[in-house]
């Protein structure tokens, strides 16, 4: 399972000069304020800290998708089976796939070779600037199903506002179907055991 996440409290904050407000919050901010600068996966060029396990990137990933699929949900499957799979980007650890997918909802599974034939959600970037969020992702068009049974891909960007632990969806921005092509699947990473054997997942 995933490493344990806790909800910072909210705290009351005075109208101090920023750099003051940074000094004094430091321990906060380094989660979720000043200092919360960072683009997943990295573009060229960039120096902030780009860590694509870290809570506050994974917490607003989870808040764009549950927005996403409570207004685009794959239909319903058999009770148990998964509805849909999660593509996320290179550098996610096995348990932040699983723990991103599990609170989701919506049915998702983390892609494996075995999955990769469902209607497929991908995650393709995400920005963190303090307070504010985005997460670009591609979404399955289910009412736009083609005659071979493959689905166009509609590309969003969900703004987000708050930080660790309280993101919201402030908008979205929608773009033409199929304008952007679905990256490469990044399989979810195989299971080590403590002696160190890897068990990978199965294959169709």
């Amino acid at each position: 399972m995933h490493q344990n996440r806790t909800t910072l409290p909210i705290m009351n904050r005075r109208k101090t000069r920023s750099l003051s407000l940074c000094s004094l919050l430091l321990p906060v901010l380094l989660l979720g304020g000043c200092l919360g600068y960072s683009t997943y996966p990295p573009v060229d060029g960039q120096t902030a800290r780009a860590d694509p396990n870290s809570t506050a990137l994974t917490e607003a990933v989870v808040v764009a998708l549950r927005w996403t699929l409570n207004r685009h949900p794959a239909p319903a499957t058999a009770e148990g089976e998964p509805a849909a799979a999660l593509n996320l980007f290179s550098g996610v650890s096995r348990s932040t796939y699983e723990w991103v997918s599990e609170q989701a909802g919506g049915g998702l599974t983390p892609i494996t070779p075995r999955t990769a034939s469902l209607p497929t959600y991908h995650i393709t970037q995400v920005r963190l600037r303090g307070s504010v969020a985005e997460v670009d992702l591609l979404r399955p068009v289910f009412d736009l199903r083609r005659a071979d049974g493959t689905l166009p891909l509609q590309p969003l960007t969900i703004h987000l506002v708050g930080a660790y632990g309280t993101w919201k969806v402030e908008r979205r921005v929608p773009f033409s179907v199929n304008s952007q092509e679905a990256p490469a699947p990044f399989y979810l990473p195989p299971r080590r055991l403590p002696t160190g054997e890897v068990i990978e997942d199965e294959t169709p």
